[in-house]
């Protein structure tokens, strides 16, 4: 099958939408780790950080939301 200059456009952007597609997919499971790896060290997931100890500042000094 001989493959024309549109055909070709078709399959550049399908493969580069499949390619932020997994790049995204990678992202959201380093975010989930890092959810788990701050409730096993905090003892807090991300929700009950934020709303269990008032603020979101992480240098802890006390100041509220950044």
């Amino acid at each position: 099958m001989r493959l024309t200059h549109h055909t070709r456009a078709r399959v550049s952007a399908a493969n580069r939408v499949q390619l932020r597609e997994l790049k995204n997919g990678c992202l959201a499971m380093i975010a989930i780790a890092a959810f788990f790896v701050q409730e096993n060290l905090t003892g807090q997931g991300p929700i009950e950080h934020i709303y269990g100890s008032g603020h979101v500042n992480p240098s802890g000094d006390g100041q509220g939301v950044f």
